[in-house]
């Protein structure tokens, strides 16, 4: 069973030019040091990432085609209905925050159990809904409208959207960049410093761009496709690395059940990686408990053979004993572990990588 999915990594910043609809709507004539360009996306959404079925997209470019199909395929919106996005409609609080929560979770945080927060204006909203706004609270992304009120039904503004993205991608530990030169957007006087803060960063990273030269337009209203982009893109800056499959190999003695001496591991990476130092993968196992491999002393970890003296994409785990959970003395973990983290990797321009797992389906399977 190969198995693919998004993990957490830091790299430097490819950059892919918009569409003319996207420009003209997000960006318009937007100087290149005030970042007229969006960052490249083909990591988290794949060109050959499927159509999710919406008859209501067909319009509009496929750069904004292939982000609306990509926030389906990974389980951060399912939609107005089965066949339509209403792409154009606007997007209120209630539906942010749960586009939030989910997209929270493809970024690999740890989303917190939902405790009632104050809010006395959500009671009469979806359990989920209810759910993903006190746990945006809890995580520090939103603090609502004032002690007491979220205000679910009001329209998030381009000035809002920044802040609560900017607070999202800083919580999940994406890397932003901010330089000041960059700060060329006009039209951001009266609009709360931190979000001043949170639009150039966002611009700065190619996540939100302006809507005409020097503007950011911070009033206006986000529209669901639009969001599509800004959510695929905070995935992309913070996606620098992919696993794309993690494929195991009964070599052991034991019982093929469990992970033992002798059993292999090949992890694909999406671009090229080199293991330095002491790596050290930890395994998450589906009760809860954790295995940590630690690079020459219990593993082997290595170039797979065929790319031995080359910066890689295929890292080779040999197991050179029994692979015990973090609760006891016999082997516990089995091959429906997950990979949880990574260290100890390079990228092929030398620069650290800091591996960590998001989303479902990390198992590796072959046993």
């Amino acid at each position: 069973m190969t198995t693919s999915f998004v993990v957490r990594g830091k790299s430097s910043i490819t950059r892919l030019a918009v569409p003319a609809l996207v420009v003209v709507l997000l960006s318009g004539a937007v100087p290149a040091s005030a970042h007229s360009e969006a960052i490249n996306t083909s990591t988290p959404c794949p060109s050959t990432t499927p159509s999710a079925g919406f008859t209501d997209i067909g319009t509009f470019d496929a750069s904004t085609q292939l982000a609306i199909n990509c926030l389906a395929a990974l389980g951060i919106s399912t939609g107005t209905t089965a066949t339509t996005f209403s792409p154009g409609s606007p997007v209120p609080r209630e539906h942010m925050a749960l586009f939030l929560v989910r997209e929270a979770v493809a970024l690999g945080m740890s989303v917190p159990s939902p405790i009632e927060q104050g809010f006395e204006d959500i009671g009469g909203l979806s359990t989920e809904s209810q759910t993903a706004i006190n746990q945006l609270a809890q995580l520090g992304i939103t603090t609502g409208t004032s002690a007491s009120t979220f205000s679910p039904a009001e329209i998030v503004t381009r000035w809002q959207m920044a802040l609560f993205l900017y607070r999202l991608a800083t919580t999940a530990g994406v890397t932003l960049t901010n330089l000041p030169a960059h700060s060329e957007f006009g039209d951001l006087g009266g609009v709360l410093d931190e979000a001043v803060t949170a639009i150039n960063a966002l611009a700065d990273t190619h996540i939100a761009l302006g809507t005409a030269e020097a503007v950011f337009s911070p009033n206006q209203e986000v529209l669901r496709w639009q969001m599509a982009l800004f959510l695929t893109r905070v995935l992309a800056a913070d996606a620098g690395v992919t696993i794309v499959s993690a494929v195991g190999y009964n070599g052991g003695s034991s019982s093929p059940g469990i992970l033992s001496t002798g059993d292999q591991i090949l992890v694909t990476f999406s671009g090229a990686v080199t293991p330095i130092g002491v790596t050290v993968i930890t395994l998450l196992d589906s009760d809860g408990t954790t295995a940590t491999l630690t690079c020459l002393t219990n593993v082997f970890c290595g170039l797979a053979p065929s790319v031995v003296g080359q910066p890689i994409d295929v890292l080779l785990i040999s197991l050179g004993s029994d692979i015990t959970t973090s609760g006891g003395s016999v082997p516990g973990i089995n091959p429906t572990a997950q990979i949880e983290t990574i260290t100890g990797l390079v990228s092929a321009s030398g620069a650290p990588i800091d591996v960590a797992g998001s989303g479902s389906g990390r198992s590796f399977g072959g046993f």
